[in-house]
């Protein structure tokens, strides 16, 4: 599927890479998981999707890698039907990974997980522009101990409440090797929304004393910081602190994990006990079960309803309010559903049941997804009676040939508020070289 150069010790690869999807439904609405965690690509409109996908890779013999890709697609009921999906490259070496331009998120978890394996940056939305630098192997310390990081810095663009806005990153990680067989993962990660100009507001700090704010998460201070800001930390903070055991057996291997979220103080200090993500994961190599995965999603507790600690309001913000969304799509886990671009989250307070199954028959393919859902608004817009829903996904893939790629996809949404969704959806895909 991929051409290769040799010369000089140096290796080069390359793969074009077309596909076509078309969907219909009972509604005018799409299935759930046929719209999210899709990477932004798929809305309730689409009908059909045709996109050409093209991905370069070139190591040298000084162990530097070089990486790139491009996609381009068309979306018939989009506002803007022909659309760059990804642009960027990438450099790699020993300690390093560095990736400048509109990438998404690796998929992880065999595509099984609601938020695939980051509560506050899912894959649910086009590729945000950006440049990150990170650890391209973690750095041991110890024998039994290795460090990780990361820092990013991308840009949401004027399409937005609060135009030109910003988001910083940064992560750090550990891992403590217990032995050959079993390990653990701690770190923390680290989102701020800042800068960016507005209406009602102006402009909100922007300057490198500002990003040194926003790094410390210090307090603003500032005479033009906005009066919402100066209750917490300049510009609108969202982090995760994220745990993972995993221990291998001969051909499987189990992990279980938690990623705890929180966007002030009350919730770094885990005054929101136990809003976030609880987890296991089964992969077996050698069986037709190949993975196997159930979450739990719980962010009802906010720091509670009352006092100034209380309600944490996940993905809203008074001055960005817009959210955490890029191109009208949430960032993080999808459960967390938009309002009004002045509004930001409609629904913030949820609890869910998610498992997801993947199934490997040689040139066969299933993958199932299922989620029960129940949403109950915000503590100040509080939806009642909560909205429940049930949504299941069964998707087969079939290996045609060493070209192509046939897959049929069918989705069921059962709600307790609004009509029930039917969908089917079929994809062809050609690898060009």
């Amino acid at each position: 599927m991929c051409g290769t150069l040799q010369s000089f010790g140096q290796t080069g690869e390359h793969a074009v890479i077309s596909q076509i999807k078309s969907f219909y439904s009972n509604t005018e609405e799409l299935p759930y998981w046929f719209t999210h965690n899709q990477r932004g690509r798929i809305s309730d409109s689409t009908n059909v999707l045709v996109s050409t996908d093209y991905k370069f890779n070139y190591d040298t013999a000084t162990k530097h890698n070089f990486s790139g890709g491009a996609n381009v697609q068309y979306v018939n009921q989009a506002a803007s039907k022909f659309q760059i999906d990804q642009l960027y490259i990438n450099y790699s070496n020993r300690w390093l990974n560095a990736t400048l331009g509109a990438k998404h998120p690796n998929i992880k978890y065999n595509g099984l997980s609601s938020s695939n394996g980051n509560i506050l940056w899912s894959g649910n939305t086009r590729a945000i522009p950006g440049l990150l630098l990170k650890a391209n192997t973690p750095i041991k310390i110890t024998k039994a101990i290795a460090l990780n990081w990361g820092i990013g810095h991308y840009e949401l663009g004027n399409d937005r409440y609060a135009k030109g806005a910003k988001i910083h990153y940064k992560s750090l990680g550990a891992f403590i090797k217990f032995n050959k067989k079993s390990q653990l993962q701690l770190g923390i990660k680290h989102y701020v929304q800042w800068a960016g100009d507005t209406e009602a507001f102006g402009k909100a700090p922007s300057g490198v004393s500002d990003f040194i704010d926003i790094f410390f998460a210090k307090k603003a201070g500032d005479e033009n910081a906005i009066d919402g800001e100066k209750v917490n930390a300049l510009g609108n903070h969202l982090g995760l602190y994220d745990i993972k055991y995993s221990y291998k057996f001969k051909n499987s291997k189990l992990e279980l994990y938690h990623q705890h979220l929180f966007e002030d103080g009350s919730g770094s200090a885990f005054k929101n006990f136990p809003d976030g993500i609880w987890g296991v994961n089964l992969t077996n190599k050698a069986s037709w079960l190949s993975s196997i995965l159930y979450e739990y999603v719980y962010t009802l507790n906010q720091s509670g309803s009352t006092g100034i600690s209380g309600r944490d309001n996940y993905f809203s913000n008074s001055f960005y309010r817009t959210g955490w969304r890029y191109k009208n799509r949430v960032i993080g886990i999808p459960f967390i559903t938009p309002n009004t671009i002045e509004n930001g989250s409609g629904n913030n307070r949820v609890k869910a049941h998610h498992i997801g199954a993947k199934l490997d028959f040689r040139k066969l393919e299933i993958t199932i997804k299922g989620s029960i859902l129940e949403r109950l608004g915000t503590y100040s817009s509080p939806i009642n009676p909560k909205q429940k829903s049930l949504y299941s996904y069964i998707n087969g893939s079939y290996l045609i040939s060493n070209k192509f790629l046939m897959s049929l996809s069918v989705g069921v949404d059962y709600n307790s508020y609004k009509k029930n969704v039917y969908s089917i959806g079929g994809a062809l895909k050609y690898n060009i070289f």
